[in-house]
């Protein structure tokens, strides 16, 4: 059975995968894009060393032991972070962070992925209208815009029937259409309509999206 975090390898967000230690395991191509490291630049190095990622008022966040290494190491749901952190050629960038546990029994090196991607545009948008409301009815700018803000679990998510979250757990395991078809002895078509409607009640736009909020809510396990 091949790996769920083989699933995060073609993800369209970057993908950092740590261990126990919080070094570098996973590191995917659209990771490489966004921050301008190779795999081989940061595969078992602490992902501290290289995020090295802020808050808004410049506290550092990314650290050894950080809280959220410490939440969902302990099981419990990680809110989604809004960081400032740098590429490797030095550029500062904003990134939206989630992270997920992933199942020993799916994988045993990796412990946690960290899913991103570059929400500078909107930051900057944010802080320009926070700064230009501030002028006009002299107020401090406010803080804390996070355009991928934790929510809670889908409101539609509890009404998966059992099929479905067997398509959902075969998802997870990195199966293909015809290979969930042929584990459950249904048609390509069939599972393709099971998946559509995944998608639909999870609020996902892909069937990556739909195995991390379902990891991450605890849906499946």
């Amino acid at each position: 059975m091949r790996s769920v975090t083989g699933l995060f390898q073609t993800a369209t967000d970057g993908v950092c995968g740590v261990d126990r230690t919080q070094r570098i395991v996973l590191w995917n191509r659209a990771a490489e894009s966004l921050l301008g490291y190779e795999a081989g630049d940061v595969l078992g190095r602490h992902c501290f060393e290289i995020f090295c990622g802020t808050d808004e008022r410049d506290r550092l966040v990314c650290r050894r032991g950080c809280p959220i290494f410490q939440m969902v190491s302990g099981t419990k749901p990680a809110p989604t972070q809004v960081l400032r952190v740098k590429r490797h050629n030095g550029d500062g960038l904003w990134l939206s962070v989630s992270t997920i546990a992933i199942p020993s029994q799916w994988n045993a090196d990796v412990l946690l992925v960290h899913l991103f991607r570059d929400v500078s545009r909107l930051k900057t948008c944010e802080q320009a209208v926070h700064h230009l409301l501030a002028d006009v009815v002299g107020t401090e700018p406010a803080t804390g815009f996070d355009p991928a803000a934790t929510r809670e679990t889908p409101s539609s998510a509890d009404r998966l029937t059992r099929r479905e979250q067997e398509v959902l757990r075969l998802l997870a395991a990195g199966r293909s259409t015809k290979e969930i078809a042929h584990a459950l002895f249904v048609s390509p078509s069939t599972v393709r309509n099971h998946v559509h409607n995944i998608l639909a009640k999870l609020d996902a736009h892909s069937r990556l999206q739909a195995v991390t909020t379902a990891l991450r809510f605890g849906l499946i396990s």
